[in-house]
């Protein structure tokens, strides 16, 4: 409402009257003051909230005011005033021209936007899982027959980490919107996740997300971020492994091809033009790469797809005529040498890292990898014919890490028939060693090297320091190496024409077989070679118990030439030394053994041996009788002691565990194995305040260990209120390394008690690991279940609870016991009335 003369001129209409350029003099006169105001309400949709607001502020325009003020409401609504107000009917000549150049400075500014957010987002980007869930019940609520919610619940739930509860939740949608794109796209994203919400992680349903993303595509087809997670996820095989064989790369290529303009940005190029390199269509990307603009990555594809279709120096010599500078173009030959690297292409890949050492600051340490990427052969080029002892190992390895190696085998058929031999069955045991191996290389295979690429890297580092003979058998001592890891020691033999492996490490039990089979053959120099190779690897006794273990090494003297009589004597105590239901082998050797023995030594060794063979066949009345005998010849000895509360322990004679213990400790005070004794019975018979008064002892007493801090800790989950003592303990408990899976399992589950679910998720992920698991098992899903309940997930919680199995014996300190209090307490929620007001 400004007269035309008080505006700026740019502002005028053509039609306005002309303005004389001469400087006004004369004061101006309004014809009236007045006030103008702009009043505006928003009223967000369900689910948003207002965001970054305006500030309210006051302006000055020469003798003019500009204000504004914003404010919520109290229902959410957002109201704005705007007010233009003119108090005085005559202005100067000089606040005439201020108050025109303020109102141009007003016009030139950009408008003041009003913001607002998804609340539920809102909280899930800020780490509130619990009230970004809550956010979408509720919205879930207000509109029933809307499938936009359930997938919003369900992106939340599988952030979270609770992929089976966002599974249901992503389906529901479907259910209620069976044409609805957004569900579809939400469901195929929450099933490239695992229960525990990590992407590609084990179990995730690949073949089921891509049906998904097709279904969600075919209902809108201008998606462009359902195509590009369709791309990406095309790349990943079962295994969850990028590019890893059994991807679909033709069909990832096809994908972003069918991306949008705007939706080809230069992350989503970059994963266009290495999806084109690692299926070598090398002309294909030469060509995509020309017709980007020049970038880091184009620049290394670039050279990497020259170099792998005309050669190396023609990649170097189109780097030099792309690249003028000499530090991009050092840097695209680097990386276009660390991408061939990644392709398997070893003879150009070290080529190209060679040349990009030139210039470098890290050039010595680009020199030692090229030197390194030159020794290597693509292993299913290599030959390992079984003439040579050392091919079986190396079997053994890629068979571990790659089984998509066409060297690959069923790793237990590289055993000899005295291999594998433990507690139990050996496919159980090649199922230890397959997750052992995927664990200690998680990370490498997380990062994007495949299998295949690991083991190569792998095979040249490996160093073997071999003897033996095919007649009497191998020793060889592996020293490092990736796949390798610390020096470690297997015993192989020749069996049907063809080497096996009978022992890695201190696998007793194999070696003493393959020691008595000897005898009966009369091969007594194999069968005491053997034994050597077996006290070589378990070394001497250590400590001051008299009744310490290793209980071989007081069989058996390295170099003996021992006869038969003593030779078997060896083997059946290391079987006995080593567990597992093999020791029945021996027993008949060491019961005529004691019973010929004289000397109180011998009679003891022996005692002892039969004591551990007693444990190894789970005979507990023998393994209390005998530890007995043992104890009171030397009360003192823990070793005895500890084999003796075993045996109390699994027969449930619990009152006589105790009294033993408190008469063991009234002799010594500070005896550990006691305290630890006493604080376990208490723990099992659900004794949870005397527990920790055990436990509190050892830790007085300095005698506490990381796995007595283990046990206190998951004693105190049993004490309301669960408390940050028990998070302390919790987290000493796994300061030692390696950690332990069941001290960093209690960990998650206190934290889990405390509501601090992000902390419970990544230690429980990190048990796993540890424990070389891919999935939950039983005492997991009480994690998962806390972490549900205190994110008001109340079905998934029950859900997980009820996964939780009872465990033999019923002790009263097991993961069922704490479920079924939970249990308990969330299913008496749901059968109470709901409270009413009136």
């Amino acid at each position: 409402r400004l007269p035309w003369d008080l505006r700026p001129p740019e502002d005028l209409q053509d039609e306005a009257p002309s303005r004389s350029s001469k400087p006004r003099t004369a004061d101006y006169v309004l014809s009236e003051p007045y006030t103008s105001e702009w009043r505006y309400r928003v009223f967000p949709p369900p689910g948003f909230a207002p965001a970054s607001l305006p500030d309210s502020e006051k302006r000055a325009l020469g003798p003019a005011m500009l204000s504004r003020e914003v404010r919520v409401e109290e229902d959410g609504s957002v109201t704005a005033l705007l007010r233009f107000e003119i108090s005085k009917r005559r202005i100067t000549a000089a606040e005439r021209e201020t108050l025109i150049e303020e109102v141009r400075k007003v016009s030139s500014e950009e408008a003041a936007f009003l913001r607002f957010e998804s609340v539920g987002f809102a909280h899930l980007l800020g780490g509130r899982m619990k009230e970004s869930l809550a956010e979408f019940r509720r919205l879930v609520a207000l509109h029933p027959k809307e499938a936009l919610h359930h997938a919003q619940s369900a992106y939340a739930l599988v952030t979270g980490g609770l992929g089976e509860a966002a599974r249901r939740e992503a389906r529901r949608a479907i259910e209620i919107e069976p044409r609805s794109a957004y569900a579809h796209r939400m469901l195929g994203w929450v099933l490239q996740h695992d229960l525990l919400g990590r992407r590609f992680g084990p179990g995730f349903d690949r073949a089921g997300a891509i049906a998904a993303y097709r279904k969600s595509i075919a209902l809108d087809s201008s998606d462009d971020v359902t195509r590009l997670d369709l791309a990406i996820l095309l790349e990943h095989n079962d295994r969850g492994e990028r590019y890893g064989r059994g991807s679909d790369l033709a069909a990832a290529i096809a994908e972003y091809r069918g991306l949008s303009k705007a939706a080809m940005t230069e992350p989503v190029q970059g994963n266009l033009m290495i999806a084109l390199l690692r299926e070598e269509r090398f002309e294909e990307l030469e060509k995509t790469a020309r017709e980007i603009p020049a970038g880091l990555v184009r620049n290394q594809l670039l050279v990497a797809a020259i170099a792998s279709s005309r050669g190396v120096e023609a990649a170097i010599r189109e780097a030099g005529r792309l690249l003028p500078d000499a530090e991009p173009r050092r840097q695209a030959i680097e990386n276009a040498g660390r991408q061939l690297l990644l392709q398997r292409r070893y003879p150009e890949a070290a080529s190209l890292l060679t040349e990009g050492a030139r210039g470098a600051q890290n050039a010595s340490l680009l020199l030692t990898l090229a030197d390194t990427v030159r020794k290597m052969r693509r292993q299913e080029e290599l030959e390992l014919p079984d003439t040579d002892p050392r091919h079986v190992v190396t079997r053994l390895m890629i068979s571990l890490v790659a089984p998509e190696s066409p060297h690959a085998v069923r790793p237990i058929t590289l055993f000899a028939r005295n291999g594998l031999v433990s507690e139990k069955n050996r496919e159980e045991t090649e199922a230890d060693l397959l997750r052992g191996v995927r664990s200690v290389l998680r990370t490498e295979l997380a990062s994007g090297l495949s299998p295949l690429l690991v083991v190569d890297m792998a095979l040249p580092q490996l160093d073997y320091v071999v003897d033996g003979s095919d007649a009497v058998g191998y020793r060889l001592r592996l020293e490092g190496g990736q796949l390798g890891g610390a020096a470690t020691t297997y015993l192989v033999k020749k069996e049907e024409g063809r080497y096996r492996i009978v022992a890695v490490q201190a696998s007793g039990a194999g070696i003493a077989l393959e020691t008595l089979e000897r005898v009966e053959a009369g091969d007594l120099a194999g069968a005491r070679q053997w034994l050597d190779w077996a006290r070589d690897i378990l070394g001497p006794v250590g400590g001051d118990d008299p009744l310490g273990r290793p209980v071989f090494p007081r069989f058996w003297t390295k170099g003996s030439e021992a006869g038969v009589e003593q030779i078997r004597l060896a083997a059946a105590v290391l079987l006995a030394d080593s567990g597992g239901s093999a020791a029945k082998r021996g027993e008949e050797i060491l019961r005529k053994a004691r019973a010929e023995a004289r000397e109180e030594r011998r009679i003891r060794d022996l005692t002892l041996a039969l004591a551990l063979l007693a444990r190894a066949l789970e005979r507990y009345e023998e393994l209390v009788s005998l530890s007995s005998e043992l104890i009171a010849a030397y009360p003192d000895s823990d070793g005895a002691f500890q084999l003796q509360q075993l045996g109390l322990f699994r027969l449930q004679r619990f009152e006589e565990a105790k009294r033993t213990s408190r008469e063991s400790l009234a002799r010594r005070p500070d005896r550990t194995v006691a305290l630890q004794t006493l604080a376990t019975v208490a723990m099992q018979e659900g004794d949870y305040v005397g527990a920790e008064k055990w436990s509190a002892a050892l830790e007085e007493k300095g005698k506490a260990l990381a796995m007595d801090r283990n046990n206190r800790a998951w004693n105190l989950l049993y004490l309301d209120p669960v408390d940050e003592k028990a998070l302390q303990l919790a987290r000493r408990a796994t300061e030692t390394e390696p950690k332990r899976p069941e001290a960093l399992h209690t960990l998650a589950t206190v934290y889990a008690e405390l509501g601090q679910c992000v902390q419970a998720r990544e230690a429980l992920l990190e048990s796993m690991r540890r424990a070389g698991r891919d999935e939950p098992e039983s005492h997991d899903w009480y994690v998962l279940g806390r972490i549900a309940e205190h994110y008001g997930e109340l079905e998934a919680a029950i859900q997980s609870y009820r996964k939780v199995e009872k465990e033999e014996g019923a002790p009263k300190n097991s993961v069922y016991v704490l479920a079924q209090r939970r249990l308990s307490v969330l299913l008496a929620a749901a059968k109470a009335p709901a409270k009413t007001n009136f």
